[in-house]
């Protein structure tokens, strides 16, 4: 067995149910997906039964209840939907990538000029930004120049890209300052 073909495997064993004769409960319940099917307890053999007279498979759903839950459905056409259904949830479940720049207070123009490109760039491709202002020594006293030299970066970008928001606020945490920033709508400076 090559590498390739057990990693199909493990991929294909997650996503599968009991079926047809590897259903062992005496009796499951028989769920029907058409709206005039009414539910009903069936034993194995009777459901089994059903199925291939359709000429579908019984799938068993949920083999956790009492009695377990079971479906009569074209079995690969069950797991293509099942599929279908997940792709749109892991694109909407797709979590917003934070990127991270970290600054002194004492950064000259050119660097600051630099990490800006940078900044612009990553919010141009989506990503929001968190951008750290690493605090030294006695730096910590003047918080007031600090909060300006924060709120003086923001509104350099603001300046160079109209849609840049803060999200939520700028935060004074010990020997460093954070803020993240976001493409959008410009919201108010504020700290806390």
């Amino acid at each position: 067995m090559t590498l390739k073909t057990l990693k199909i495997k493990k991929k294909n064993s997650s996503q599968l149910m009991l079926t047809n004769q590897q259903i062992t409960f005496p009796e499951v319940l028989i769920v029907w997906e058409s709206p005039e099917g009414k539910n009903e307890i069936l034993s194995k053999q009777e459901a089994l039964k059903k199925a291939q007279q359709m000429g579908l498979d019984l799938v068993c759903i949920s083999p956790n209840c009492t009695p377990p839950v079971c479906k009569i459905v074209d079995y690969q056409k069950y797991l293509f939907e099942l599929k279908k259904k997940q792709k749109p949830q892991k694109k909407s479940s797709k979590k917003s990538i934070t990127k991270e720049i970290k600054i002194t207070f004492h950064i000259s123009e050119g660097d600051l000029a630099t990490k800006s490109k940078q900044i612009l760039k990553w919010l141009e491709s989506g990503y929001s930004v968190k951008v750290n202002l690493k605090i030294f020594g006695r730096e910590q006293i003047h918080k007031e120049l600090i909060l300006a030299k924060c709120q003086r970066i923001i509104t350099d970008l603001q300046a160079k890209e109209d849609k840049i928001k803060l999200q939520g606020a700028i935060k004074l945490q010990g020997k460093s300052c954070n803020f993240l920033l976001q493409k959008g709508k410009w919201t108010s400076l504020s700290s806390t």
